[in-house]
């Protein structure tokens, strides 16, 4: 932290977003409202609210509703007149940058699209400059090394400080940025068609067009799971061995951090869902099937 330039100001800002004051009267999911109103500049916007954890990819489920810059919530106010709600940052509101829910064990950063509100649950990490940058920053964020640097700052609850004081050797810069973007790229695709993958209308028709059994077929979708979870494995090697030279952490190191970090992974609810991905995927294809 002393001899390495923080993330910011040299590298991007990081921001939190909204509290709308009452969840349950301004926040929705995508599927409950018409789909006329869905966007921003609309009545309900995406809401980049963070969520279980879920590194490189994220869909945003949750909507707010933000029609003429957030009107009725301004509108809501305690009897006294002190608003309910905190608005922060709106001007940035739109911007298509990397998120991250605070709430966690571990750092875990997504891509975040253009045209989301943000949340005082799902931060905004805007990284300056190339678009080597920005896949960069993607692997940088969740490798294991500054995972550990952020735990080092703050507990269970990664707040905004943290992460602006996150630092940035400056051997990471050029050469080695353009390799963490391309190998972040590959494992962002991967786990974007993971999870995509049963929200896709050909998942649906696929075991009816293609396979004689439901078993052939899950068999098939199994091996196709491994085929890119390899991919991430492979990647996300390379991208903590490229991350740490630039620390000049020791392999041994790395080793004992990945180790550490694997622990506390078992807990997660992605790992309980890739122990079950044959029941879950069976039934979300009997559900889309119906």
């Amino acid at each position: 932290f002393k001899i390495h330039r923080s993330f910011e100001p040299d590298f991007g800002i990081v921001r939190k977003g909204l509290s709308p004051g009452d969840s349950d009267r301004f926040v929705n999911v995508w599927w409950e409202i018409p789909p006329k109103e869905y966007g921003l500049g609309h009545r309900w916007a995406p809401y980049a609210n963070g969520g279980p954890f879920s590194p490189y990819y994220r869909s945003t489920k949750e909507v707010v509703e933000w029609r003429s810059q957030g009107r009725v919530i301004r509108a809501y106010e305690f009897a006294d007149g002190r608003p309910r709600y905190v608005i922060r940052s709106a001007d940035l509101y739109g911007s298509a940058g990397l998120t991250f829910g605070k709430r966690g064990e571990l750092l875990n950063v997504q891509i975040l699209p253009a045209g989301q509100v943000l949340s005082n649950e799902g931060y905004l990490i805007l990284p300056l400059g190339t678009d080597s940058n920005f896949w960069g920053f993607l692997a940088f964020f969740n490798s294991i090394i500054v995972r550990y640097l952020v735990n080092m700052v703050c507990g269970l609850h990664k707040e905004v400080g943290a992460i602006k004081v996150t630092p940035i050797p400056d051997q990471l810069l050029f050469t080695p940025i353009e390799e963490l973007a391309w190998n972040s790229k590959r494992v962002y695709e991967a786990y974007r068609e993971i999870n995509n993958e049963e929200t896709n209308p050909e998942f649906f028709l696929m075991p009816l067009n293609e396979f004689s059994t439901i078993s052939e077929f899950m068999d098939s979708y199994s091996s196709r799971v491994e085929s890119l979870r390899s991919i991430i494995s492979e990647g996300e090697a390379k991208i903590n061995t490229k991350i740490a030279d630039g620390f000049q952490i020791s392999e041994i190191e790395l080793q004992e951090l990945n180790k550490e970090q694997k622990g506390l992974m078992k807990s997660f609810e992605l790992n309980r869902a890739n122990e079950t991905i044959e029941e879950v995927s069976l039934l979300s294809w009997l559900f889309g099937a119906i």
